[in-house]
């Protein structure tokens, strides 16, 4: 789904329970832009407003499993900051081949697997091989264009 579909929802499930945007705003702590922005397909909430605008909108189940579907962010692209060459990198071989293995499962029934750890100090090898170990996973999954 795209942001378009997300916004459909939104707005039809505030429509169903006769809520204005003031009253969804009110009641789910997110502001009237935000939401008008996410209805017209400007934006996707973030994981904290998802949950307060599903709150909100008293949805069961099935709808928040919808909602949640609908919100997720959907790229083919690796963030430019990421480096994009693994061979530059040495010291981490076995743990980032640990780490592709137990995640390979889920990215080959086209899932998605993101794996974020930040640590040490900036410009040291060890965050930037785990960020590399990201970057393959990404160009080897078969729902992303490879870089």
């Amino acid at each position: 789904m795209d942001r378009t579909a997300f916004g459909r929802l939104l707005r039809e499930a505030r429509q169903r329970t006769l809520l204005t945007l003031d009253g969804l705003a009110e009641a789910s702590g997110v502001s009237v832009r935000a939401i008008s922005d996410m209805e017209r397909g400007q934006s996707l909430p973030r994981q904290a407003t998802l949950t307060g605008l599903m709150n909100a909108l008293g949805l069961n189940e099935d709808e928040r499993r919808r909602f949640v579907e609908a919100s997720m962010r959907r790229t083919g692209q690796v963030p430019r900051q990421l480096p994009p060459d693994l061979a530059a990198f040495r010291g981490w071989k076995e743990a980032l081949e640990a780490a592709h293995h137990l995640t390979s499962h889920v990215a080959g029934r086209g899932g998605h697997v993101v794996v974020s750890v930040i640590g040490g100090m900036a410009g040291s090898a060890r965050p930037r091989s785990r960020c590399t170990g990201r970057t393959r996973w990404r160009s080897n999954s078969p729902t992303t264009s490879s870089m």
